[in-house]
């Protein structure tokens, strides 16, 4: 169980991070 619990939180920060460098490109794009 708390490997499951350890593989989700681990999947939600490398979600995350990619949505917010995603983000980061949309608005540096936006900018340009």
């Amino acid at each position: 169980m708390a490997l499951i619990k350890h593989w989700l939180s681990l999947r939600l920060e490398i979600s995350f991070q990619a949505c917010s460098v995603f983000h980061g490109s949309f608005l540096t794009v936006k900018n340009r």
